[in-house]
């Protein structure tokens, strides 16, 4: 066997470990989320309605005599 043609095989070397985890970025992809989601629900300031005039009609009740009798 020629030596420039062999391949070696070096151990691996020992693979570093991730500087965040899955729950770190879940955790903190739901901070960021809530943060997010409260600056945009902030009680934001209630426009003033604008009521339109409606024409009101005022009922008359006419108590008429013959309608209540008074024994006597």
């Amino acid at each position: 066997m020629d030596p420039e043609t062999t391949t070696h095989t070096e151990p691996m070397a020992d693979e570093e470990e991730p500087l965040f985890s899955n729950l770190d970025i879940f955790l903190f992809s739901l901070i960021v989320g809530l943060l997010i989601y409260w600056f945009m629900s902030r009680k934001k300031p209630e426009p003033i309605p604008e009521f339109k005039n409606c024409a009101l009609t005022v009922l008359h009740f006419k108590l008429q005599a013959s309608f209540v009798h008074f024994f006597s």
